[in-house]
């Protein structure tokens, strides 16, 4: 049984920008694949929820979707929170989750 996806709205804001610099920094073509890429490991997670490795912070789990980014995600009874979409290029003091 798939589990639900729950998408809050830090997650939703953190990949709206990955798109957007990736639209206009490289190109349309790849800006579409990161979004590809993107759903590919959420329906895994949905699927397999325990395919990402604990993060520090209690109960949260972090999958790495490029060499640039980390999704951190909450498995609860029924559904998947999707937290945020970190960059792996910032401080990592700004990862609240690590």
């Amino acid at each position: 049984m798939a589990y639900k996806i729950v998408v809050t709205k830090t997650f939703s804001k953190n990949v709206l920008t990955v798109y957007n610099y990736l639209q206009s920094e490289w190109h349309q073509k790849i800006a579409d694949e990161f979004i590809v890429i993107l759903l590919k490991h959420i329906q895994g997670i949905s699927n397999t929820p325990g395919i990402g490795s604990p993060a520090k912070k209690t109960a949260v789990r972090k999958l790495l979707i490029t060499p640039h980014n980390k999704l951190y995600y909450r498995i609860n009874s029924q559904s998947i929170v999707l937290l945020t979409l970190f960059d792996t290029r910032k401080h990592p003091n700004k990862n609240r989750y690590e």
